[in-house]
């Protein structure tokens, strides 16, 4: 690379070791950019600065030529080479793609046969909870790790048909109005204490529109018996 008081790029061993003058080439190269550190065109010097900008651009393009040759060259050079690494790269992949793909299939089978297990867990051990508590609904994922046993699953299931059973039973017997929405409140948690604030919040919503419709019904009495006093005045 020829400009400006002539500073070359010297390569030595193919450019393998780098740059051999690349520190001097570098403090030159600042030096030459460094009167334009926070330049400031003006309207009257952009025929000037257009002049810089493309003198600044040729020199950045023939080093970037140079970049581009020498890489060029390397690449032709070891294209056999990449080519042959890429084909044993390829041989051992695809084995073990073969090798993957027969795994990942005996794992699917697993999960099927673990699944149909588990619907069978599920229909054996419902008992009348199936319309509260659907299998979609209960599903945990986790029970399809390898580790998570079906004893353990059994276990769960059954725990929650019971504690639902109970929780239900207990709604029930309150004989409150607000009895299907208490049982929606507590299938979003499975905690009764979800359904008693349930019915608290009911109780105290149409207790204030009981309020409001007395006070409505008051006030319409009054207007009625002050429109009477009016006429018999």
């Amino acid at each position: 690379m020829e400009e400006q008081n002539t500073m070359q790029i010297i390569i030595k061993n193919d450019g393998l070791d780098g740059i051999a003058n690349y520190e001097p080439l570098k403090a030159w190269a600042l030096e030459q950019v460094s009167a334009y550190k926070g330049l400031i065109v003006e309207e009257d010097g952009i025929a000037s600065a257009k002049t810089d900008c493309a003198k600044l651009r040729k020199i950045a393009k023939s080093a970037s030529d140079f970049r581009i040759s020498i890489k060029k060259e390397h690449e032709a050079k070891i294209s056999k080479t990449m080519e042959q690494l890429k084909e044993i790269t390829d041989i051992f992949n695809g084995a073990a793609a073969e090798i993957d793909a027969q795994v990942k299939e005996f794992d699917e089978k697993r999960k099927e046969e673990k699944r149909a297990d588990i619907g069978k867990i599920y229909t054996d051990n419902i008992q009348d909870m199936e319309q509260f508590l659907p299998l979609q609904k209960i599903w945990n994922e986790k029970w399809m790790n390898k580790g998570y046993g079906l004893d353990a699953i059994t276990k769960e299931i059954k725990t929650l048909v019971e504690s639902t059973q109970d929780s239900i039973k207990t709604i029930q017997a309150l004989g409150t109005k607000y009895e299907s929405q208490m049982i929606s409140a507590y299938l979003v948690s499975f905690q009764i204490n979800d359904a008693l604030k349930k019915k608290a919040e009911l109780e105290q919503i149409d207790a204030e529109m009981e309020r409001r419709r007395k006070a409505q019904e008051e006030a319409e009495q009054r207007n009625a018996e002050e429109e009477i006093r009016e006429q018999e005045e």
